[in-house]
């Protein structure tokens, strides 16, 4: 501090130390309001439960592989080639004109130029080391044009785990319904409008107030910003989790039904934007396909359900697919893997 005095240019270095540590205070600032702005956005399409990809559960239909866990999967090549897969479709599949990809139907499109991607670092060094490593054509596999964050939230109390880095947990902020907490881990990329999530309305104010007694001047430097999310635009969250720890947008609690080798589910409403449609259920045991969001409703293969009465007929370690329904189309979808105690 004394030595600043000694000479002009050790004064301009002072200074300059000082102006740097505002200019990181206000990068780290902004780099947090984007973290819980992202947060945010995952949390709100949690609640309405649209557009999350459970990559485990739709790979274990797909390949037929009922051993593998989300404990496993980042270890495992075949998954990362399918997850791979399923990216480099919906890429295409968002540059065309739909309503399928957000909240509010809205008919939009997002091409290559306007998507943002985020993908966790675990999954991003996965696909890098698991699957790229040992693949000769490995441009087929290759992932492209993402950013990669270490975690959404941060890294937990205590242990430096996945599940840490990749749980959001928050009370979404929302304006056509009541926020809910969303607690869900697994998530390890997503895809989105560049217009879904932004920071605007910088302002870097600085306020000076003059000390007439000690004759020198106080200055606070501040940083001003707005977010907003925009669900009416493209976004899809992928996750890797166990069908009993994928806690989105429809529910199901299973008890002993009333005949022998029956259950019942007693269901959890998924949040809707449409308040004018009724929500009805269907449920299918070991479909050979999971349904998507967005589809029309089965023709066939899926039975009315009503919740807390319905008996399903089912055995120990069959998967029971529900979908809920709202004007014609699929709008949540829930799977879970019947246990013994769960059957009369």
């Amino acid at each position: 501090m004394e030595g600043a005095f000694t000479s002009a240019a050790n004064m301009q270095r002072f200074i300059g130390a000082i102006e740097n540590r505002i200019r990181t205070k206000r990068e780290i600032a902004q780099e947090a309001l984007a973290y819980r702005t992202e947060n945010n956005l995952i949390a709100a399409k949690l609640q309405y439960g649209l557009n999350i990809v459970n990559l485990l559960s739709e790979y274990k239909v797909a390949s037929g592989d009922s051993s593998i866990t989300a404990a496993t999967a980042l270890e495992t090549p075949a998954f990362l080639r399918y997850c791979v897969r399923r990216f480099k479709t919906d890429k295409k599949l968002l540059a065309k004109f739909s309503g399928q990809y957000n909240v509010e139907n809205y008919g939009t499109f997002t091409p290559a130029s306007r998507l943002k991607v985020y993908a966790l670092t675990d999954f991003a060094t996965a696909v890098e080391t698991v699957l790229r490593s040992n693949t000769y054509h490995d441009d087929f596999v290759k992932l492209e044009g993402y950013r990669e964050v270490p975690y959404w939230q941060g890294r937990g109390e205590g242990a430096d785990t996945f599940e840490a880095r990749s749980t959001v947990y928050a009370y979404p902020a929302m304006e056509n319904a009541t926020p809910t907490l969303q607690n869900q881990s697994g998530i390890v990329f997503v895809m989105q409008d560049e217009d879904a999530a932004m920071i605007c309305n910088e302002e870097m104010p600085v306020d000076v107030i003059y000390n007439p007694d000690g004759r020198f001047y106080k200055y606070w430097y501040g940083l001003d910003c707005s977010y907003y999310n925009d669900l009416a635009e493209n976004v899809i969250v992928y996750v890797i989790a166990d069908d009993n720890d994928f806690n989105v947008g429809l529910k199901a609690a299973f008890a002993k039904g009333a005949t022998n080798g029956t259950t019942i589910a007693t269901v959890t409403a998924p949040t809707s934007a449409d308040t004018v449609n009724a929500i009805t259920y269907k449920y299918a045991v070991a479909p050979t396909a999971i349904p998507r969001v967005g589809q029309a409703t089965p023709a066939s293969g899926y039975t009315d359900l009503t919740s807390g009465t319905t008996e399903i007929s089912v055995t120990a370690g069959k998967n029971i697919v529900i979908i809920a329904l709202q004007n014609g189309k699929i709008i949540s979808v829930c799977q879970h893997t019947a246990a013994s105690g769960e059957i009369k």
